[in-house]
Formats: C-alpha cells, structure tokens, sequence
C-alpha cells in the first residue's frame, strides 16, 4: 500500500479531482499555501495499492500542467533586499509554476472506519 501525497496549484484542483473520481479513486484534499510565490495550493492524499502508483502519477501529470509567470520583485525577493534594486524592479522574474510535485511513500497499516 502507498500514499501518495501531491501538491497542485489550486486552477488545476478541479480537472485532478474528475480525473480521481472517474476512476473511483479515494483522496483526501487539504487547502495549503505555496512558499515561493504565496498562491493558494492544494494537497491531494492518495491510498493506493501499489500496482496502481503509475496510474495515479499519470492522473497527477495530465491534469496538473507546467506554466510561466513573470514575478515583479520590486528590488525585493522575500525579506532580503536585493543588490542594486533600481536595475531589477523594471526587469520581472520569470518563475516556472504548476505541474504536481508528488511524495510516495510506504504505508505500513490502513484502516477506513
């Protein structure tokens, strides 16, 4: 048995939870915050028999895309300043953003009450 924990951005939640659901997959979806970019995210849990990891790995890739954003820091990343800030506030910071990141692990007892 495996859990597998991933980590959506919140526009892909929807298509990922259809996708689950039309293959009568359980999950467990928790609200959470990203640290890079602050923007709402969502954690999906998935129990799963082994045999069938690939096939919600694949779910988790179709539905969760890969994008880019231009990010205007400012002259500021976080709390640390940025060295010449004047030069960087008018250039934006393209950051990669989506797709899934997805933790497998080994679970050792399972029990639904």
């Amino acid at each position: 048995m495996k859990l597998i924990i991933s980590i959506i951005r919140m526009r892909d939640r929807q298509k990922l939870n259809d996708a689950l659901s039309e293959r009568g997959l359980a999950f467990t979806e928790l609200s959470s915050t990203g640290g890079f970019l602050r923007e709402g995210n969502a954690t999906v849990m998935v129990c799963i028999e082994d045999e069938r990891v690939s096939e919600v790995l694949l779910i988790l890739g179709n539905a969760c895309k890969v994008s880019n954003k231009f990010i205007n820091t400012g002259g500021e990343t976080g709390t640390t300043q940025l060295p010449f800030p004047s030069l960087l506030s008018a250039q934006p910071i393209r950051a990669e953003t989506g797709g899934a990141v997805a933790f497998v692990i080994e679970v050792s007892e399972y029990h639904k009450f």
